[in-house]
């Protein structure tokens, strides 16, 4: 499990979650509820008031002089059948978005923690594949703990605030050696030669 002990606060990089990455999920999770919404109500409400409306107005025009458009059954399931799922995918988006970009990087001395990861001693990390750096801002670090536990943690400087984010990648690379630590990504096999 991981240690929850704070690190000392003047060695400490942190990096938490992204406002824009967080923010724009954020905003993104509201349209959809609010289409939801809008769905809901052109599906259980306009679209049959509006058929019934037309209904009376082909009993007797006199009465009712003003005709409304009609809503064939199919298209009053869809709004009924998006009102249902919208909100589902709203929902779905803001509790990945708040599960991907839970909690913060943290490296303190030697040990870096990276939410759902044990604390990696530096010493740990096997391999740096930054394949994905320039492009992306993502690095995967490979680890072994002393206890044979292996994984791979990312980086990630769009889910994470970028500018600590980075600060820690460089303050692993310089404590370990940029040469032996990065390893290029695995290509498929040339057959060229």
């Amino acid at each position: 499990m991981t240690d929850t002990t704070p690190f000392p606060t003047d060695a400490e990089i942190v990096a938490r979650g992204g406002a824009y990455y967080r923010n724009t999920r954020y905003a993104f999770s509201v349209l959809l509820l609010a289409m939801a919404a809008w769905f809901g109500y052109d599906g259980f409400v306009k679209y049959p008031r509006d058929n019934a409306q037309h209904l009376l107005h082909a009993r007797d025009p006199k009465q009712y002089p003003q005709d409304y458009p009609t809503h064939d059954p199919d298209s009053i399931l869809i709004q009924k059948a998006l009102a249902a799922t919208l909100p589902l995918a709203g929902f779905g988006m803001l509790g990945w978005t708040l599960y991907r970009s839970r909690g913060a990087y943290r490296l303190a001395g030697d040990i870096l923690r990276v939410p759902g990861h044990p604390d990696v001693p530096l010493t740990a990390v096997t391999q740096i594949d930054k394949s994905k750096w320039d492009r992306k801002g993502i690095a995967k670090l490979d680890y072994e703990l002393p206890s044979g536990q292996k994984g791979t943690l990312t980086l990630d400087d769009f889910v994470y605030d970028r500018p600590p984010t980075d600060r820690i990648l460089e303050t692993i690379e310089a404590k370990l050696g940029v040469g032996a630590t990065s390893t290029p990504p695995a290509t498929e096999t040339d057959t060229s030669r």
